[in-house]
């Protein structure tokens, strides 16, 4: 069943995809350039940091349900 963005907002449209995902290769092609110019392992840690912080978000972000334009917020605050 085909579901189009109109019906479900918080799906993800192709077009979305496949900026998604070149925008991953290019930031991992950005920082892998760096990696090899620079072997430095305090910087190869911060950078394996940032591509799995930047991977686990690219997974992630399709399960996230977004709340409509105007929507409350219903999380709760202290003040």
């Amino acid at each position: 069943m085909v579901v189009s963005a109109k019906e479900a907002p918080h799906l993800m449209s192709p077009l979305d995809w496949i900026l998604s995902v070149i925008g991953l290769a290019g930031f991992i092609a950005f920082v892998g350039v760096i990696a090899s110019f620079v072997p430095e392992r305090d910087l190869l840690i911060v950078i394996g940091i940032a591509v799995a912080m930047a991977v686990f978000d690219f997974w992630i972000r399709p399960f996230l349900v977004r709340r409509p334009q105007g929507a409350p917020n219903r999380s709760t605050s202290l003040l």
